[in-house]
């Protein structure tokens, strides 16, 4: 390995990102499986979740926010760029396994990341301070569909300095986000977001 080699996966956090069997097996460990309730779906896929992040333009100097972090696919794709996150999870045994699986798949991010277990849309600069002093942080996220439209709101009206998002959501979300004026889906959603 070359000089440069060697400086540039020292510069890489080292880990790797779930896939399927990792997703079964911490689930079944822990006892944990998607529940209706919360509109918990587990993405397995790594290529989507680095897909995600690389369209949010997530770096090392990013601050993140993940709502709904789930097992950690996102959040293992959002630490691999070097980037400091807080990962706000409502489920609590989810919330209490998530920095064990940080801890298993990418160490070097363990002092990177932060899981507050609370309902997003309960969230304030002044419960989550990770955000009250930053200039400006990124919302990254797999979104429910029962809950997206509100926490999108919530967090655009409580937090002044949320720069951007990239959030997953169901295809008639997005459009009801997304709507130009004059479009039938266009109301309030749209004018926040705009």
């Amino acid at each position: 390995m070359s000089e440069e080699q060697e400086q540039t996966a020292a510069q890489e956090p080292q880990g790797r990102l779930l896939g399927a069997a990792d997703i079964r097996r911490i689930a079944a460990d822990a006892g944990i499986s998607p529940t209706k309730k919360f509109g918990q779906n587990f993405v397995i896929d790594p290529g989507t979740v680095r897909r995600i992040v690389r369209e949010a333009d997530v770096t090392a100097d990013t601050h993140v926010m993940e709502v709904g972090p789930g097992l950690g696919s996102l959040t293992l794709a959002i630490l691999e760029t070097g980037a400091a996150m807080t990962a706000i999870e409502i489920d609590p045994p989810v919330a209490e396994r998530l920095p064990r699986t940080i801890g298993e798949f990418m160490p070097d991010a363990v002092d990177r990341f932060r899981v507050v277990n609370r309902d997003a849309l309960t969230v304030t600069p002044d419960n989550v301070p990770d955000f009250n002093g930053d200039a400006a942080f990124t919302l990254v996220a797999n979104l429910p569909y029962n809950v997206a439209t509100p926490i999108i709101l919530t967090l655009l009206e409580r937090f002044a300095n949320l720069d951007s998002f990239l959030v997953m959501v169901q295809k008639e979300v997005a459009d009801r986000l997304a709507a130009e004026p004059g479009n039938k889906i266009y109301g309030t959603p749209s004018v926040n977001v705009a």
